[in-house]
């Protein structure tokens, strides 16, 4: 499976691709403001996003097979801890349901699904049911799901209902899973979906309780919680989810503690669960921890674009965690291939390093540099020089 690009779009949050088009005043102004609203350092859902929007491209979040472009990874979500057959097959009554049978059942119908699993959920299958009474006509047909996703609006109090239900329900990790893939392919919801994965993963979490980190046993378990971080990943761009953010605290933890090193089939998984660690608790706020723990990540088996990735995310953690002359490093190495997609502002926090830290010749030099080098648009430049000069106008 091929990555998700040469230039690997590594780094924090759906919302700072943004910044790759909209120039370095988005980040500043997101700075600034961070700065003149401490209380938007909580980790409630308006200041996770009000954080995102402050952050990152998107990360080196999970391992080389996951790293594509958004819309292939919600495309092969389906394939959660084995195989597609295998798992159409597994918690349905075998003695009444056939492979050809489950084969015939749309993949992207959950009430189907919910219908045809043993164990099930009447409680559970209720809720779906409802659901889809809820959704026109036009789209509950025998080509259910078939012309693309079914534009759904689930109302927060069924999404809560539906979290109250899953929490106390008897569906192993497996169906979780499996209903989530099938509703996710339908609605492209994943703000409902992440209900189904973060109940999935604290179930898959309790499994490992029991078996040693390290073991082979564990790997159908690392790797659907590896599967199920581009979902969790996605919520948390699109909505600021807590629970997503919540789940990935939790399955990143998991990979990194469960995987052995140098696994040949997750040791990527569980190297990149270390960088979600990171971003997430970058997101909540937690800088200094984030900056600690990628200091101490050995990068030496990775590619040179994603080294780049790796020292943009230190940079910043560094930077927010006021640990500049650090900052100055990792943002030189990231400025010093122009090629890569955040050279250019790599290079302007190198300017606005120097200058926190009080050294402003060096500063100016470096940011004359800057202009030089990249030549950035004539508002991207007046706002960084008017930050510089201690009155921001934006």
């Amino acid at each position: 499976m091929k990555s998700r690009s040469d230039k690997s779009r590594v780094g924090f949050g759906k919302a700072a691709v943004a910044v790759a088009a909209t120039g370095l005043s988005v980040l500043l102004l997101a700075f600034f403001l961070w700065m003149l609203f401490p209380g938007w350092h909580g980790t409630s859902e308006a200041a996770i996003n009000a954080q995102l929007k402050a952050t990152l491209p998107p990360p080196l979040r999970t391992d080389k097979v996951a790293k594509l472009d958004r819309a292939a990874a919600l495309a092969l979500i389906p394939s959660v801890g084995s195989s597609i057959s295998s798992l159409q097959i597994e918690g349905l009554p075998k003695d009444v349901v056939t492979a050809a049978q489950v084969a015939t059942i749309p993949l992207s119908d959950p009430v189907a699904l919910a219908e045809a699993m043993s164990p099930g959920d009447p409680k559970v299958l209720e809720w779906f049911r409802k659901w889809r009474e809820k959704q026109p006509t036009s789209d509950i047909s025998c080509s259910f799901g078939v012309d693309g996703p079914v534009q759904t609006d689930v109302p927060d109090a069924d999404r809560n209902e539906l979290a109250g239900l899953l929490l106390s329900s008897p569906l192993p990790w497996r169906s979780l899973f499996r209903l989530g893939d099938a509703y996710q392919q339908l609605t492209g919801d994943s703000r409902t979906t992440v209900i189904f994965y973060s109940v999935a993963d604290q179930e898959t979490e309790k499994e490992l309780q029991f078996i040693a980190p390290g073991s082979d046993a564990a790997d159908p378990i690392l790797t659907a919680m590896n599967d199920s971080r581009r979902l969790l990943w996605d919520a948390l761009d699109s909505y600021g989810s807590r629970p997503a953010l919540d789940a990935l605290v939790n399955v990143n933890a998991d990979l990194a503690h469960w995987v052995k090193p140098g696994d040949p089939t997750l040791e990527d998984a569980r190297r990149h669960a270390i960088l979600g660690i990171a971003e997430c608790q970058y997101v909540k706020g937690e800088a200094g921890e984030a900056a600690s723990l990628l200091l101490k990540l050995d990068t030496a088996g990775m590619t040179e674009n994603e080294q780049l990735g790796v020292a943009w995310i230190k940079a910043l953690a560094l930077f927010k965690a006021n640990r500049y002359p650090e900052a100055v490093d990792q943002f030189k190495f990231v400025a010093s291939d122009p090629s890569y997609q955040y050279s250019s502002d790599a290079a302007a926090y190198v300017a606005m390093c120097l200058w926190r830290s009080g050294d402003k010749p060096a500063a100016e030099a470096a940011f004359t540099e800057w202009i030089s080098s990249f030549r950035p648009d004539p508002v991207t430049t007046k706002s960084f020089r008017s930050y510089m000069a201690g009155t921001p106008v934006f």
